[in-house]
Parts: structure tokens; C-alpha cells; sequence
């Protein structure tokens, strides 16, 4: 956990010009499934940029109890200050969302977590959680990376690294490929284990327009892992 604090405070700012528009359209995509009309009491899980906050409260009932949450102090304050002039009260707190010990049973009635739960450690506690803080009736929204071959934005930079004979590491700690709960019907069984009676699972598509390698390239730099990488090249395999 400690790693992944690390690597996303890090990433706050490139996240906010590189990815969290795109992670916005899927998020767009869970709220209007969640009736959030009904809604009293939300739970944020990973709040990124503010970005998704932001539509959220589009969504959401004036008089909904909002809590936003995320691992690290940089996106929680990028958050706030997105959203300083929401006119509701929210609660911002720094959470592992493997741990939800601040909240007590059956708290909250929405919960979402848009591209969290593949990158945790441990992926079955966060759901397990995430059931005990529902009430009954309540609903859970999670998103994942989908399958790697569908994926050339987050496979490309590697295989070019791979390429060149550079070694290339993973995005987060947790020792397994972020793509390793794309397999939809394992992943709605894992889901179900932790109690939920209802799950849906469905396959979306979120496309990123590159036009050129340039193009891409202005998309990864902000990342901290390759940034990493790159600072082990020598000149000659960066001008290739």
C-alpha cells in the first residue's frame, strides 16, 4: 500500500492532464446505472483529479451525504480544490479502500470505485469491504482494465521497451499485471463471493484518440513508471 501511495502521489499531476478525462467517460458510464436519484449517502472510492467528483455531483441529489476518499493527499487536494465551489457539504478523507475500519456497517447506500480495484493488493478484501459498508439494497460500482489485447494505450510504451531489450516494471506494486481481473465472469464470481446478490458485468469501450507517435508520446510522459525507464536509456536507444 505504501508502494502504491507512492506511485500515485507521484502521477497526481500527469494523471490529471493524461488520464483522468478518459476515466470520466467510464465513470459517466457507472452513474447512470446506479439510480443515484435514490441515494442518500455516497461513497467515493479513489477520487483521482476531482474530475469524476465533479460529474458525480451532476448526478447526485442536493441533499445526498457525499464522502470522497483516496489513497493519497495529493489527489484528495487536487480534488478539493476542483470542487471548491460545489454548493453541498463534502467529506474528504485519505483511505486504503482495503480498510474501511472509519465507516461503519451498512453506512452507505452508493458506492463506486472507478479503476481501483484491479490495482489493489489484495482485490477480494476491498469488495469484502466494500459489501460491509452497503446497506442492504444498497448498490457497488467497479471498473477494471479491460483485456490486454484491447488495450494498445497501456501495452504500446512496454512493447516498445521490450523491443529495445529494456526491461520494463510494473505500474503498481501489488506483483500481478493490471490486467488480471479482465476475465469478466471470474471477476463477477469474486464479487459475488463477498455477498452481493446482483451482479452485472459488461464489457465497455473507451477509445483514445493518438494520431501520431508524438501524439502518444505526449500521453505517457507524465507517467511515473515510464519515466523511469526512460532515464535508463542511453542517447542512442532514446533516438531510436
Amino acid at each position: 500500500i505504501k508502494h502504491l501511495e507512492t506511485y500515485w502521489t507521484s502521477f497526481a499531476s500527469g494523471f490529471h492532464s493524461m488520464a483522468s478525462k478518459q476515466t470520466r467517460t467510464v465513470a459517466f458510464q457507472l452513474f447512470t446505472q446506479m439510480k443515484l436519484e435514490n441515494s442518500t449517502n455516497y461513497l467515493q472510492i479513489g477520487c483521482g483529479t476531482g474530475l469524476e467528483t465533479e460529474l458525480l455531483l451532476s448526478f447526485l441529489p442536493p441533499t445526498t451525504t457525499l464522502t470522497v476518499t483516496d489513497l493519497t493527499q495529493a489527489m484528495l487536494d487536487m480534488t478539493k480544490e476542483l470542487n471548491k465551489n460545489a454548493k453541498r457539504d463534502i467529506t474528504y478523507a485519505k483511505v486504503n479502500a482495503e480498510d474501511l475500519s472509519a465507516y461503519g456497517d451498512e453506512t452507505f447506500d452508493r458506492y463506486s470505485a472507478n479503476f481501483i480495484l484491479h490495482l489493489v493488493p489484495n482485490p477480494q478484501k476491498m469488495v469484502a469491504e466494500s459489501f460491509r459498508v452497503l446497506k442492504k439494497g444498497g448498490m457497488a460500482a467497479f471498473s477494471v482494465w479491460g483485456r490486454r489485447e484491447f488495450s494498445p494505450q497501456f501495452t504500446l510504451a512496454g512493447k516498445i521497451m521490450q523491443d529495445l531489450g529494456i526491461e520494463t516494471a510494473k505500474s503498481s506494486g501489488t506483483g500481478y499485471s493490471p490486467f488480471h481481473l479482465s476475465d469478466i465472469q471470474k471477476t463477477r464470481q469474486m464479487i459475488k463471493d463477498a455477498g452481493f446478490e446482483y451482479v452485472l458485468p459488461w464489457a465497455g469501450v473507451n477509445p483514445v484518440v493518438l494520431t501520431d507517435a508524438k501524439d502518444i508520446m505526449k500521453n505517457f510522459e507524465d507517467s511515473p513508471r515510464l519515466k523511469a525507464m526512460y532515464s535508463k536509456l542511453d542517447d542512442a536507444t532514446k533516438e531510436k
